[in-house]
């Protein structure tokens, strides 16, 4: 229900050809979406619902994340749940929130990759002030405000800033396909520190460091989904030498490698999410893994030559031996081979045949 709901309201707001619109503006999505987003529920499904959220775990919001990734949907939606679950983990922020959830404003998360680019000293009172730097911020020239992870005097903090403090610098970025980012400096940036009210959840910088990661893996499993969709749908119906594609044989084991990447990352995504309906610390290891995993097959969907580009063969090379031993370890499971088989007849509809060579 989640999903089909989801899927309706992006129907009229996403698609290739709205991103493409968007990629002339100055911010690359659109605020009315990401309100309408926020009106749907979307910004507060990991929020509690005794702060104004749904109460729902990382599996519904990655449901959600999907199909937007699906619609190309270039709004900051994975990074504002990820930034509203943080603040609703943390002491002193409910006007915060509350404005995030409503979609009256935009806070995003700027964490380094390697935990230590920024760095925090104490101030006069309870604040501190943040010195170093943060590249790959979502969004980062249309934030109202920005959670930055720390290192701090004594251990990682998380802290609030306020877009356009003093001392701050934003340097706007846009990716090949048009998402806008940004390269932030901290130059003294005044900033009030987060307390976290829980022992878990995304109150913590690499907690939500790894929230951000299956929010990108999520938008990149739908994107791969519909690349597949379109890729199968044109072997059906283009014909060559008087003949449907997807009767060739090269083309039909293409469409099953493809059709089982997807189906691989998408049981990495959820199987663990699930379990638990709220982050643990030992899921880092998985987020990052996922992230790892998801850049080969997804750059491989509906692209032969990308196999052969030097960027791929190393992310392919890193992927493989742990998919290798996810796959041996869950071929030992009781049922898992016989699922398998089931999840690969689903192709055969799709294709000329049944997917038989002619």
């Amino acid at each position: 229900m989640l999903r089909d709901s989801a899927r309706r309201f992006l129907a009229d707001t996403g698609g290739a050809g709205r991103l493409r619109r968007l990629r002339e503006t100055e911010t690359g999505f659109d605020r009315q979406v990401l309100r309408a987003m926020a009106e749907q529920g979307w910004l507060g499904v990991l929020v509690s619902a005794e702060r104004g959220g749904l109460g729902l775990g990382l599996a519904d919001a990655a449901l959600l994340l999907e199909q937007a990734g699906r619609a190309l949907a270039p709004e900051p939606a994975g990074a504002s749940i990820v930034a509203a679950a943080a603040l609703d983990a943390c002491e002193g922020t409910e006007d915060l929130l509350a404005g995030l959830v409503a979609g009256e404003c935009l806070v995003v998360p700027a964490v380094a990759a390697d935990g230590g680019g920024i760095r925090a000293r104490p101030a006069a009172g309870a604040g501190v002030v943040l010195d170093g730097s943060c590249t790959g911020v979502v969004a980062a020239g249309a934030a109202d405000a920005m959670l930055v992870g720390a290192a701090g005097p004594d251990g990682p903090l998380l802290c609030h800033v306020e877009a356009g403090a003093d001392g701050l610098g934003i340097a706007p970025r846009r990716t090949v396909d048009g998402a806008s980012f940004g390269n932030v400096a901290f130059a003294g940036v005044a900033a009030r520190p987060l307390a976290a009210r829980r022992n878990r959840g995304f109150g913590r910088p690499a907690a939500l460091r790894d929230g951000l990661l299956v929010a990108a893996s999520a938008e990149l499993l739908g994107a791969m989904d519909a690349a597949l969709e379109i890729t199968l749908d044109y072997l059906r119906t283009r014909e060559q030498f008087g003949r449907p594609l997807g009767t060739f044989q090269a083309l039909q084991h293409r469409a099953v490698d493809d059709f089982t990447r997807i189906a691989g990352t998408r049981s990495l995504l959820f199987r663990h999410r699930r379990r638990r309906r709220r982050y643990r610390a030992r899921d880092g290891r998985r987020a990052q893994g996922a992230c790892i995993r998801f850049g080969a097959p997804g750059d491989q969907v509906g692209d032969p030559d990308a196999r052969r580009h030097r960027v791929h063969r190393r992310a392919r090379r890193r992927a493989l031996p742990q998919a290798r031993d996810d796959a041996r370890r869950l071929a030992r499971q009781p049922g898992r081979p016989a699922r398998a088989l089931r999840r690969g007849d689903a192709l055969r509809e799709w294709l000329p045949n049944g997917g038989i060579c002619a």
